[in-house]
């Protein structure tokens, strides 16, 4: 059997993630909540925030690290 290489990284809980993107254009994700708004996080041993957020103007979420 031959393995592909992903490029994929893992999406950590509080991210939006490929997932999220279908459900939420569906009109169906009933745990948004969880994704959106600012989440403290650590990476690296460094301290910081993500804050994740969609538009109803845009097209496609937003996903900064700050």
């Amino acid at each position: 059997m031959v393995k592909k290489n992903s490029t994929k990284t893992k999406v950590q809980p509080y991210e939006i993630g490929e997932l999220d993107h279908y459900l939420f254009g569906q009109g169906n994700h009933y745990e948004i909540y969880k994704k959106m708004g600012a989440h403290e996080v650590t990476k690296n041993g460094k301290r910081g925030v993500y804050f994740g957020m969609g538009s109803s103007c845009s097209k496609r979420f937003c996903n900064r690290r700050v």
